[in-house]
């Protein structure tokens, strides 16, 4: 299952791009509800930006019909993510602890302009879930929670942003 999601953000790409540059969440991640825990295992600078890699461990409703697969301490899963500092760009491999070989995900999400002093961020996603008989609803789950924790997470940047580069209707650049 593909889809895409796009986000405005009121403030000048070279600056958000600056701050997501630098390999620091601009967000807690303990801030979103679906989170247990989130451990940065590896973080390494690169000539074009730097790898990251990441351990979740997240809380949520199994389904009734997933249930005999999946169990709550089976919600876990490493993150690899490579950011570009040219392209503007995350990329990301999701990979479960649990049905590794029958689950994949992959995000790209690209920030660009979105018209004179914004930016915009796109997210696709590429969610596979090989499992007989209830693969499909387990993809579209796990693609409506991605999609959720995505808005969610949006809304957290632009706090975010607001904190560090101030209000969009009170932005401005200080060099320094």
């Amino acid at each position: 299952m593909d889809f895409k999601m796009v986000n405005s953000f009121c403030w000048p790409i070279d600056d958000i791009v600056e701050i997501l540059a630098s390999g620091e969440e601009p967000v807690s991640m303990e801030s979103l509800t679906c989170v247990s825990s989130y451990k940065v295992c590896d973080f390494r600078k690169t000539g074009e930006g730097f790898l990251k890699t990441i351990e979740w461990s997240v809380r949520g409703q199994i389904p009734s019909f997933a249930k005999k697969v999946i169990h709550p301490d089976k919600l876990k899963f490493n993150e690899e993510t490579s950011w570009n500092n040219d392209a503007a760009t995350f990329t990301t491999k999701v990979t479960p602890h649990f049905l590794k070989d029958k689950i994949k995900c992959m995000i790209v999400v690209q920030w660009g302009h979105d018209g004179e002093g914004k930016s915009r961020r796109t997210v696709d996603c590429n969610v596979k879930v090989r499992v007989p008989f209830i693969g499909n609803k387990l993809e579209r789950m796990i693609a409506e929670i991605l999609k959720e924790n995505n808005e969610k997470y949006a809304n957290l940047l632009n706090t975010s942003f607001a904190n560090h580069l101030g209000q969009p209707g009170d932005y401005q650049k200080t060099e320094g």
